[in-house]
Parts: structure tokens; sequence; C-alpha cells
């Protein structure tokens, strides 16, 4: 396949998303192959805008997103853009089923056992560490 700059615009944009991936016989993904942004998610160019290349195969599958639904890729494969991998759900609810919520433990180690109001999770240990810290530097200062 030819990526060079624009060498895919002439085609229609449900064209140019099958030729710009590929299907994965083993999970079922149509996983894009061309630019990608730093979190891996396909980019487009459509409309004169860049899009991200899942929610443009669901759009011109299912039609627009839901108002105040997000996108869950149910495959966890941020380069894939099959609609049938894809799932409208809350904000609250992608982030409890990605790699946020997949997480049992903080990055030193300790176990996560505070879950505040906004739904962020911390570990009790570094929390106390954080408020020992803050009073210090008030104290201080």
């Amino acid at each position: 396949m030819d990526f060079r700059k624009g060498a895919q615009r002439h085609l229609p944009i449900a064209d140019r998303l099958l030729a710009m991936s590929r299907l994965d016989a083993d999970t079922g993904c149509r996983v894009w192959l061309a630019s990608k942004d730093e979190r891996g998610y396909g980019q487009v160019r459509h409309d004169g805008t860049c899009r991200k290349a899942y929610k443009v195969a669901w759009v011109l599958e299912h039609g627009p997103v839901p108002a105040g639904l997000e996108l869950d890729h149910l495959c966890r494969n941020p380069a894939c853009i099959n609609p049938a991998h894809l799932e409208p759900v809350t904000h609250k609810e992608n982030m409890r089923r990605g790699m946020y919520g997949q997480r049992m433990q903080c990055p030193r180690g300790h176990a996560y056992d505070i879950v505040r109001p906004n739904g962020s999770r911390w570990c009790k240990q570094c929390d106390a560490t954080a408020a020992r810290r803050y009073r210090a530097e008030r104290k201080a200062a």
C-alpha cells in the first residue's frame, strides 16, 4: 500500500479506511497502518481536519456517537478501527474498563485502597506521605 502524503486522498473515506488498515485474523481487529497519535490511535484526514480513524469508522457504520458518550475499544487495541470492537460508554465507564481500571497498584507498588468521589484511586501510604510533605512545606514557609 502506498502511504505517501496524499496518495489515498482521492478515495472516498470508507475506501481509505479499508486501504489504510488490515484485518488481523487472530483478533478480528482492523488495524490502522497509517498515521497514529502518541497513544497509538489511528489518524485520518477527513473533511479538512485530522480525525481519529476509529471514530470515523464508527460514524460511517452507526452514525454519530450518542451525546454524553465516548467510544470504548473492547479489544483494548487503540489502533483497531473495527466498529464491532467499539461500544459507546460514559467517560467514567471507559476509564474503569481501560488501563487505569486494570491497575491494582500505585506506581510505588502499594495497593489502591482509597477511591475519591471523582473516581480517582490512591493508596493510603502515598496519600499520607503527600499530606506529611505538604504540612512540612507549609510549616517551613
